[in-house]
């Protein structure tokens, strides 16, 4: 299962729930409903549909039996999933804490993987959100640095870091050249069919 593709269908729900029936009819692992669980929470989250957030929430007990670190996993799912749907519901500060735990409760505080790289530019993007601008441009900026050392420049995750940046005024991401963000902004969407935002992660 792509994670990638996480929250962008409007069947997410419907796939977690044929993951569910399908691992626990032939005894699979719990990985891709692991996976699916978070798809249907995001969509969830994305469509503010509180009573579904509600409904996936309830996963986390599901995966009670996994090793800690999966434990520790879904709960960071949790928190971006509260933190998007306050941020929709134009509550930015209650989010950046959330995310702020989230980021908190990472093993070793670093970029380790892609997940986490996903989760501090999500928080960045929610800072942008709550006014909090020069800390956010900060962490983008060490964000983007790492996954440009890891994928390359021409990976979605730069597009769209670049494509927030150039949404800003000039004066506050100067080190940063215009027309190279406004055309990263151009190539995410061409590439991925909408517009750069700051919810909807690569």
């Amino acid at each position: 299962m792509d994670l990638s593709a996480i929250g962008r269908t409007e069947d997410s729900q419907l796939l977690a729930e044929r993951t569910l029936v399908l691992t626990d009819e032939r005894k699979l692992p719990q990985a891709p409903a692991f996976i699916a669980c978070y798809g249907a929470l995001y969509s969830a989250a994305l469509a503010g549909q509180a009573t579904q957030m509600s409904r996936w929430s309830t996963c986390s007990e599901r995966f009670s039996g996994l090793n800690q670190a999966q434990q520790a996993g879904y709960r960071k799912f949790l928190l971006q999933a509260e933190s998007l749907a306050l941020r929709q519901q134009q509550r930015p500060q209650e989010a950046v804490a959330r995310l702020r735990e989230a980021v908190g409760s990472n093993p070793d505080g670093a970029y380790s993987s892609h997940a986490v790289q996903r989760l501090q530019a999500n928080l960045a993007f929610a800072m942008l959100d709550a006014g909090q601008v020069p800390d956010a441009i900060e962490l983008l900026t060490d964000v983007r640095a790492s996954l440009i050392q890891r994928f390359g420049p021409e990976h979605i995750s730069i597009k769209q870091i670049d494509g927030v940046l150039s949404e800003l005024p000039p004066e506050v991401r100067s080190h940063f050249d215009g027309d190279t963000l406004a055309s990263a902004a151009r190539q995410f969407e061409a590439r991925m069919g909408r517009p750069v935002d700051r919810l909807r992660l690569w």
